[in-house]
C-alpha cells in the first residue's frame, strides 16, 4: 500500500501551479485542488506527527533558535519569519 504524507502534498502543490516557464505545470489553484483531491482519495494520507518544537515569543522556530534556519537562510523566505 502507498501512503502520502501532507508533505509530498506540499511539495506537488508547489510544482503543479508553478509556472511552465519556471519548469513548472502551471495549474490554477481549482485545477491543483482537484489534483490533490484525486491523491487523497488514491492514497492513504499519513496522520501528522505532533510538533517538535512550537513558535516561541521571539517569533522563530524552536529549534532553529539563534541560527539560520536551514532551508530559508538570511532571515527567512519572507525577510524574517524563520527568526
Amino acid at each position: 500500500m502507498l501512503n502520502l504524507a501532507a508533505q509530498n502534498l506540499v511539495e506537488f502543490w508547489a510544482a503543479i501551479t508553478r509556472p511552465v516557464d519556471e519548469n513548472g505545470l502551471g495549474f490554477n489553484t481549482e485545477q491543483a485542488t482537484l489534483e490533490v483531491s484525486a491523491l487523497k482519495r488514491l492514497f492513504v494520507l499519513l496522520p501528522e506527527a505532533p510538533l517538535i518544537g512550537s513558535m516561541g515569543t521571539s517569533g522563530g522556530c524552536i529549534p532553529c533558535r539563534g541560527q539560520e534556519h536551514p532551508r530559508y537562510p538570511a532571515g527567512g523566505r519572507d525577510g524574517g519569519a524563520w527568526g
